[in-house]
């Protein structure tokens, strides 16, 4: 019975497990958080507080040019397409209809589609404090501390995170699946890159939200992808 909750250090999700159970807010298993009161209370209960959007908490962040990066040299042209395509929806830090539900003893608590999704339709942007890599990193097992890295990092090296620990959103409850049906997309708007979901497929009513955790997820674990499904 291990609830796997996740980290991203150097691209890729690291996984912690601790004792799923305890995390397990209700006997009844398929109590459905669909209110914003309801979810609020089952991000309080795992210790973490309800925040759509993404706090900053490096003191001198907006030195860091993200234009003068590999990344952006390498992506500016999908930047400006995917910018056209949702900016309305990262500046406003909308969340498509979904609600949270306990999944099983291994992966915990899961995102579904509370409505049928069209395919390319914007699921939410990966809330949580910006911070410098070393101070998420630095979470031991006990704690389970999730995050996810920068694409891009600072000329002298320095790297940042979103990290979910305290403060996040619905996307952290987002587990993986060899065949998901979202995916993370990295858009650059006014100095901050944001990690977003967006549905790669129709997602019909009721099914669980997923993503692709990357290989160095199972890696780190020793785990193959069947695992979680």
């Amino acid at each position: 019975m291990k609830f796997v909750l996740k980290i991203w250090f150097l691209g890729f999700l690291t996984v912690f497990s601790c004792t799923a159970r305890q995390y397990q807010l209700h006997d009844d298993v398929e109590k459905k958080y669909i209110l914003q009161t309801d979810k609020n209370e089952l991000f309080k209960f795992v210790g973490c507080r309800y925040l759509n959007f993404v706090k900053i908490m490096v003191s001198n962040f907006d030195q860091f040019d993200p234009t003068k990066t590999q990344w952006y040299l390498h992506n500016w042209q999908k930047n400006l397409e995917l910018i056209k395509k949702y900016y309305h929806q990262i500046m406003h830090y909308e969340v498509a209809p979904m609600y949270l539900k306990w999944v099983s003893d291994e992966v915990g608590y899961g995102a579904f589609a509370k409505r049928d999704i069209a395919k390319e339709e914007f699921l939410g942007v990966y809330a949580g404090e910006l911070r410098l890599m070393n101070q998420a990193g630095r979470a031991s097992i006990e704690e389970c501390t999730y995050a996810w890295e920068y694409p891009a990092q600072a000329s002298d090296g320095t790297q940042f995170c979103i990290d979910p620990k305290y403060m996040g959103n619905e996307m952290r409850f987002v587990n993986h699946n060899d065949h998901p049906n979202a995916t993370n997309i990295d858009v650059l708007i006014n100095g901050i890159i944001y990690k977003c979901y967006v549905a790669l497929q129709d997602i019909a009513q009721d099914a669980e939200i997923t993503v692709d955790y990357g290989n160095g997820y199972w890696q780190v674990r020793g785990m193959v992808p069947q695992v979680l499904h």
